[in-house]
């Protein structure tokens, strides 16, 4: 699995095609890459999704069995950096859902 596939998945999540990310999940050899670092930060595809405020496709990762409470580089998890981008009202009813 090279640096293509993770540009791929970077481009699909800042794009939000859903039908490309939905192939990582499905595709066992493509599935790892969702917990690949995807940015000098340190974020997974979770912590992307969160840090450009697709709130959707973060939804999809969740669902698919993403780890919610995985942290970066700086000790951030999805929901720390979704806060930074989404207003509280729009992600705390859906994270409050999980716990």
């Amino acid at each position: 699995m090279g640096n293509s596939n993770l540009g791929a998945l970077k481009a699909a999540i800042t794009d939000e095609n859903d039908v490309i990310v939905q192939e990582y999940i499905n595709n066992p050899q493509l599935r790892p890459l969702l917990e690949a670092k995807l940015n000098r930060k340190g974020d997974s595809a979770i912590l992307f999704c969160a840090r450009h405020g697709h709130m959707r496709l973060l939804r999809l990762l969740v669902d698919a069995g993403c780890d919610l409470y995985a942290v970066n580089r700086e000790g951030n998890n999805a929901l720390d950096v979704s806060s930074l981008v989404t207003p509280r009202r729009q992600h705390i009813p859906y994270w409050s859902k999980r716990e």
